[in-house]
């Protein structure tokens, strides 16, 4: 079989840069997250490039926005915007560089929704062969969804029927497998964020008869959602066993790391911290300025901190999330890490501030209707409605009564009790006053000895023990110094 790669290689050695990038194309789905990819890539970029390719520089943003690197990828994009203005008019170039304008449009975040309905209209429009040329459009990017898939549509939701009327045509041409259950499965998301279940049930059934890969594996883990809320886990279990099977021999890494995170999140919910810590060891890389493929991942690994214990790492985890979702048009996105970051201030204490993150997330999601985002997160959302103001709010006792139910079906969610076996090593941060004490407490010295050593009050040692012994999960001196042995936090 001639690969991508193959073709690539032979541009390449017959001194052809120009085919060599054209080699990538059309592109399937998930083909920018495969290995094939990366060695094209590689290959690619390890030759001087004709300065006139569309497609190199249609090539470099992708790459550049696989990185997470969204200043690089804007930069390349402007240089195709720069040879499309200059390109005469009513010529074949000129009809490439716009629609390879067009095609990347889609992809990128400085564009909102209105915009991106304007621009999947004028693809739509465009000629097909110059759109189909770039290969077609894949609306879940390897997530497990496509409301907030390749571009968060949730602001669509208040007119689903207006906007299925201008998108349903347009569908068969701009995706692949002529696009089949992508709409069915917008609605079954749609509705299920409203808490409208028979009716997020009766489209995600419909929408199981996608063909495309990226699209089933979608509908599987949403149809496996559903059911989980619905009481039906065990047949949950088995559409991600199914799921899982799907995927196994595709190329696009992508949705195993998204099927990991979905496991992730049912696994927190039972109160599984293994998993959670396992999640958080797997998934500690900085996000880049650029994720829309990696938000649900990212998200969850915020969600794993917060079942461990470590709120302060998820507030600052979600802060940066949340700056990241507002610059790429990603509303229910940023409204759930407010939601977060209001969950992670409530378990630290901080209930004001809980308060003022949850009033920022309900005034985004409440013109669409939205329920689960909040209600999922069980008891702790439901504890701070019940100190916010506007508490009667309709919308409000709406989540709080889901809220409340969800706490009943899963009620180990953030129930986490600090030990010794919750700790992940390299997660304890010591000031520098802990790290001497407990220098000091390896040498067997008392609270007196440190006091007259260290020339600080007895009380003040012993409020530096108090902290040592509450980061490391222990009740005793002794297990103190050997768990941070272990930790490598002392020789």
């Amino acid at each position: 079989m001639n690969t991508k790669f193959d073709r690539v290689r032979d541009a390449v050695m017959n001194g052809d840069p120009a085919g060599a990038s054209k080699a990538c194309f059309p592109m399937f789905c998930g083909f920018t997250a495969s290995d094939e990819w990366d060695k094209c890539i590689e290959l690619i970029k390890s030759i001087p490039y004709d300065k006139n390719d569309v497609y190199f520089y249609v090539l470099m943003v992708l790459d550049a926005l696989g990185t997470g690197n969204m200043k690089e990828a804007l930069k390349w994009q402007d240089m195709l915007i720069a040879m499309r203005d200059e390109a005469k008019d009513d010529t074949p170039r000129k009809e490439l560089l716009e629609t390879a304008v067009l095609w990347l449009d889609v992809r990128i975040p400085r564009i909102d929704n209105g915009k991106l309905m304007m621009e999947l209209s004028s693809l739509y429009s465009s000629e097909m062969e110059e759109s189909v040329r770039f290969g077609r459009l894949c609306p879940t990017a390897g997530s497990p969804g496509v409301l907030r898939g390749a571009k968060d549509v949730s602001d669509w939701g208040r007119k689903h029927k207006a906007m299925g009327n201008i998108m349903k045509p347009m569908i068969p041409s701009l995706f692949e497998d002529g696009g089949k259950g992508i709409w069915e499965l917008f609605l079954a998301e749609l509705f299920y964020e409203k808490n409208d279940l028979p009716a997020a049930l009766e489209n995600i059934e419909k929408s199981m008869e996608a063909e495309n890969i990226p699209i089933r594996f979608a509908c599987l883990c949403q149809k496996a959602r559903i059911l989980r809320i619905a009481g039906s886990k065990e047949e949950s279990q088995k559409l991600l066993d199914e799921a899982a099977e799907l995927i196994k021999d595709f190329p696009d890494r992508r949705m195993g790391e998204s099927l990991d995170a979905v496991r992730a999140r049912c696994d927190i919910e039972t109160g599984s911290l293994e998993s959670a810590k396992e999640y958080v060891l797997k998934n500690s890389q900085e996000p880049g300025d650029y994720c829309a493929d990696k938000m649900f991942k990212l998200i969850t690994r915020g969600k794993a901190y917060i079942a461990l214990g470590r709120y302060r790492d998820a507030i600052s985890f979600f802060e940066k999330l949340i700056e990241l979702s507002k610059s790429d048009v990603r509303p229910l996105d940023t409204a759930e890490c407010y939601a977060n970051c209001a969950v992670a201030n409530r378990l630290s204490g901080n209930n004001s501030m809980a308060r003022e993150k949850l009033h920022k997330a309900v005034k985004i999601t409440q013109p669409y209707g939205y329920i689960r985002l909040y209600s999922d997160m069980g008891e702790v959302i439901s504890n701070i409605i019940d100190g916010m103001p506007d508490e009667d709010d309709l919308y409000l006792n709406e989540i709080k009564n889901e809220a409340d139910k969800f706490s009943r079906q899963f009620p180990q969610l953030y129930k986490f009790v600090r030990n010794s076996e919750n700790v992940i090593a390299g997660s304890v941060k010591m000031t520098g006053t802990e790290q001497a004490v407990l220098l000091l407490l390896n040498r067997g010295l008392t609270n007196n000895e440190i006091s007259e050593c260290m020339n600080i009050k007895v009380t003040t040692v012993k409020f530096h023990v108090k902290n040592i012994l509450k980061k490391l999960g222990v009740r005793k001196r002794n297990e103190a110094v050997a768990f941070a042995k272990k930790l490598g936090l002392i020789d």
